[in-house]
């Protein structure tokens, strides 16, 4: 070990919060995730490309490699919402998981107003 490096230190803290050290790694500089996750419904399925409008409006078009987790794209259908993690930024966005979160979004039904109703009247004691 040197200085600049890289530690995990795993193990069992005391009470006195001092570790006790069962294994340490010797490991390089963490290096930012490229991954990156979106969420959207879908507005488009064309051979191996989704079309998805964000939730912030924008639309994002999804490129689809040879595998990745998660339901065919034959199994999904315009209007489901959509969770997607993969590589890639703007035009090269590319899945690795997806996953349905609903079935197809529906428009909200109106609420229905309430309307009185006669309660019965109290039958009189003869």
């Amino acid at each position: 070990m040197a200085i600049g490096d890289y530690l995990v230190a795993m193990g069992f803290i005391n009470g006195n919060n001092i570790l006790s050290a069962k294994r340490v790694l010797v490991s390089t500089e963490p290096s930012e995730s490229s991954k990156n996750i979106l969420s959207g419904k879908i507005e488009g399925i064309e051979k191996k490309e989704i079309t998805l409008t964000l939730m912030g409006g924008n639309t994002q078009v999804i490129t689809f490699g040879k595998s990745w987790k998660g339901p065919d794209l034959d199994e999904l259908s315009v209007g489901e919402l959509l969770i997607v993690v993969g590589t890639g930024e703007d035009e090269d966005f590319t899945a690795r998981t997806i996953e349905a979160i609903s079935a197809k979004v529906e428009e909200p039904s109106p609420t229905p107003s309430p309307s009185p109703t006669a309660s019965p009247e109290p039958e009189e004691e003869e």
